[in-house]
């Protein structure tokens, strides 16, 4: 099961990933096949249900847990609007 700490450093890692990466035309479809998975995962965080770690974490854990998760969740959404308008 994954730690607090663990959580929040995936989060931190998965913002900056977002930020540098460049979405090429091969890698189109492989993109917009996972983003359903994860915005099912980035949901799960925001509402802090799951994993066990967060959903008994201090309210102040959550919401920093919650909060990241929907800085990642927005990325995404902008990625794949910006992919679909450019491989269309």
């Amino acid at each position: 099961a994954a730690t607090l700490e663990r959580i929040e450093l995936n989060l931190e890692w998965a913002v900056c990933l977002v930020q540098m990466f460049e979405l090429e035309p091969a890698l189109h479809a492989e993109f917009e096949a996972c983003v359903p998975d994860l915005s099912a995962a980035l949901t799960a965080l925001v509402e802090g249900k799951e994993p066990q770690s967060l959903a008994t974490a201090s309210p102040a854990a959550r919401q920093r847990v919650s909060k990241a998760a929907r800085l990642a969740s927005k990325q995404l959404d902008v990625l794949r609007r910006a992919a679909q308008s450019m491989f269309q």
